[in-house]
This record gives structure tokens, sequence and C-alpha cells, in this order.
């Protein structure tokens, strides 16, 4: 949890510390995010023999309590801080896309405070209760990936519908 919410962290800063932000940015981050996941899900057999191997390089002692831990938090820290770092760029990223409509912004914002707020409640509980009830791990995490390139094929789509290209 603590890498996740960190690589979140960490993606917002990136994104709040660029001058400007390309129209096609919303478009990139979600492709970005949809075959970072790819790859992960991709690698998720292998993923149960490097937790052996990261825990076999450690004594089963006090001692390497700290180390071991240490050492998983900067393998999932590797792993894991482009695609969630990505995710963590997309709110950012569609604000400032609202803002582009300074009318509006207010409304706008509302709405994604909303829907962000309810994709995540409905995307807790439906991912944490209701599909690892139907699937295993690896079915949970291929949902996910198809829903990122859901959402990478409407920004794609938003900007088409606008008549935006992306230049």
């Amino acid at each position: 949890v603590s890498v996740f919410i960190l690589s979140i962290a960490v993606g917002s800063y990136v994104v709040g510390r660029l001058k400007d932000i390309p129209r096609y940015m919303l478009f990139a981050n979600q492709l970005l995010i949809t075959l970072t996941m790819l790859l992960l899900y991709l690698s998720l057999d292998t993923w149960p023999y490097y937790a052996h191997l990261i825990r076999a390089a450690f004594p089963s002692d006090i001692t390497a309590f700290s180390a071991y831990y240490r050492s998983v938090f900067a393998v999932l820290m590797l792993t894991l801080v482009i695609p969630v770092g990505l995710m963590g760029a997309t709110v950012p990223i569609t604000f400032h896309e609202i803002k582009r409509d300074l009318k509006l912004v207010g409304k706008h914002s509302g709405i994604l405070f909303s829907l962000n707020t309810v994709g995540n409640l409905t995307g807790s509980l439906m991912g944490g209760v209701f599909f690892y009830y139907f699937m295993n791990h690896a079915g949970v995490f291929l949902s996910a990936v198809l829903l990122a390139g859901f959402s990478t094929c409407l920004a794609g789509w938003g900007n088409l519908a606008k008549g935006k290209q992306y230049v």
C-alpha cells in the first residue's frame, strides 16, 4: 500500500511540475498505463518465484527483519513506480484539460471529483469483493488492464470527437 500511495504521489508531483501540458498528454498517459500494466500482467507468473528469491536472501531471524522489508519495498517500488505513477498523473492531467474552458471549470471539477470518488469506491468494492469471488489474481489484473485500455480509447475518442489533433 505504501508503494502504491508513494507512486501515485510521485506521478501527481511530476505532472504538477510541468510548465505546459500538451493536449495529447491524457491519451499518451492512459496508453502508457495500459502498456506497462500489460507488461506486468505478462510477468505475473514469475512473481512468486522472485518473491521466494527475495525471501531466501535473508536469514529467518530478527536481525534481517528490516532489511527484508526494505528490499521488498525497493523491488516493488522499482516495479510499480511507472504504471502507478502514471495513474497518479491522470487526475492532474485531467484537471489541466478541464481548465481550458474557464467558464465551466467549477462544474467540471465537481463532476471530475464525484466520478473519481465513485470510481474508486466502486473499483475497490468490485475488485476486492466481486471480482475475486469469480476470478483469480491474474483475472482481476487482466480486468484492470482492459479497463485501462478502455480509458485510453475514451481519452483518444474524446479529443477526436472534438476535432482535436495530437500535434
